[in-house]
């Protein structure tokens, strides 16, 4: 059987992997020119236990599942990995019944925690506040990127192909399968997986369906700690969780590279790639502001969302935030993350939150991290420009990691992607986008303008040929 995945993050080279060592021939489609890129590899590295999730639910059994997978493999596979525990702390008499429910809440997920004393906890960590904590075991970071290469790796030793700055256009099912279009070939293959991330709406598109979610990009922004005062954070020290957002805030995190950041808040993305505030892509902001599930957000959470604003434009009132967990760090003591380089992550980056909903008056918000510089210049692959009120050539000594991408659900309700020729699958480009020509890779350099006209030939010629397997 031969499948084409979408998308090179950790969900699709997990993907990829799986289908390969089962003897399936596969294709993995990557827009840009190496693994991990995006959201996979530009995040804090933190392997969560399940402790937030409601107890029977999806996400908290496979939560608790994926960190116990993740441990494991990375011990097999030599990738760097610390189990550390993490602290989640009271800073007042406020908070502790919501730490004494998370505790409730650990043991009906079979996550190891308990309530400690302020003097258990700085055994544990000497510099921490507070009046309680809640002590998790299983909580570790690991390097996501390493882990996506180990993953690859196993993709080719069965046998796969990883096709690196190579764009997925569109796919329509055929008879006996599904055509992918790409921006330098077409394929014929028996399965379509998509692991597109924030572009999984668009991808659909792409192939015909209207999809019921909709995706609006929310960055946040870390800072680091001076190396002077690396020592007051020997491992991740949480707040107790607003429970007014589907946020775990500010909080602080020892990189398993070395280094601890600070974040991330949550603010409105200007565009799906955009890192800073002077990143805007007119396209994907009205497609945002255009959402009435937005408003709806903005409109519960105004005060808080005008706040997570502020401190996004103040570095004091960031600091004040983490001071009320490790007192005695003001805004002097923190500082952009220094540039990483090699396998580690990209710095300037930001958090997305994946808002998706069948109603708009039902926001369900996904999880998914990359790191915010104060200061950045925008990461843009060769072949990555989007069509934006700025444009920048890319800087080819910039290290930057790959979508977390997520799958986009059948419309026809399938159980499994593979079960029968899907034609779902999620455009990693906005209509319009442009590529910087990329010197020694033959026919990498292609306009948007030259992908959408080859696009809506092959449309025009096989619309009648062409079913959506949802029947849209």
């Amino acid at each position: 059987m031969r499948v084409v995945v979408v998308g090179s993050g950790i969900v699709g080279i997990a993907v990829a992997q799986a289908l390969a060592t089962r003897g399936d021939e596969v294709v993995v489609l990557e827009k840009e020119d190496r693994l991990a890129q995006h959201q996979t590899g530009r995040n804090s590295g933190v392997i969560h236990s399940g402790l937030y999730y409601p107890p029977g639910s999806a996400k908290a059994r496979m939560s608790a599942a994926g960190s116990r997978s993740m441990a494991e493999y990375a011990r097999d596979r030599g990738v760097p990995i610390k189990i550390c525990g993490k602290l989640v702390v009271a800073v007042d008499e406020s908070e502790l019944p919501a730490l004494g429910a998370l505790e409730v809440r650990a043991a009906q997920n079979g996550v190891p925690a308990r309530v400690i004393s302020m003097d258990e906890a700085r055994e544990i960590e000497p510099a921490v506040g507070g009046v309680g904590a809640l002590r998790v075991t299983s909580t570790g970071s690991v390097d996501y990127v390493a882990v996506c290469e180990a993953l690859a790796e196993d993709v080719r030793a069965a046998g796969g192909e990883i096709r690196f700055s190579e764009e997925f256009v569109a796919a329509r099912q055929r008879p006996g399968g599904v055509e992918v279009l790409t921006s330098g070939d077409r394929i014929k293959a028996d399965g379509l997986v998509t692991c597109a991330g924030l572009y999984s709406d668009r991808v659909a598109k792409a192939s015909g369906i209207t999809p019921e979610a909709r995706i609006v990009p929310f960055r946040g922004e870390y800072y680091e700690l001076v190396p002077e005062l690396e020592h007051m954070v020997r491992g991740l020290i949480y707040p107790v969780p607003d429970p007014r957002f589907p946020f775990l805030g500010v909080h602080l995190t020892r990189m398993i590279n070395g280094g601890v950041h600070a974040g991330p808040n949550a603010v409105l993305a200007l565009a799906r790639e955009g890192y800073t505030w002077r990143d805007i892509n007119g396209k994907d902001l009205v497609e945002s502001l255009g959402w009435p599930g937005l408003w709806h957000l903005a409109a519960r959470n105004l005060l808080p969302g005008a706040m997570e604003v502020v401190r996004s434009m103040s570095r004091r009132l960031f600091a004040r935030s983490l001071s009320r967990l490790v007192p005695g760090i003001g805004a002097k003591d923190w500082c952009p993350p220094r540039r990483e380089s090699g396998r580690r992550r990209c710095v300037g980056t930001g958090q997305w939150w994946t808002i998706s909903s069948c109603s708009p008056r039902r926001v369900r918000c996904m999880c998914s991290t990359r790191r915010h510089r104060l200061r950045p210049a925008r990461w843009r692959s060769p072949g990555a420009s989007s069509r934006s009120w700025t444009r920048r050539r890319p800087d080819p000594g910039r290290s930057a990691p790959s979508h977390l991408r997520r799958p986009v659900s059948d419309p026809a309700g399938c159980t499994s992607p593979l079960s029968r020729p899907s034609a779902v699958a999620t455009s990693p480009r906005s209509p319009g986008t442009t590529r910087w020509s990329r010197p020694g890779r033959p026919g990498s350099c292609r306009t948007g303008a030259a992908i959408r006209a080859r696009h809506a030939a092959w449309s025009s010629r096989s619309r009648s040929a062409c079913r959506d397997p949802g029947g849209h």
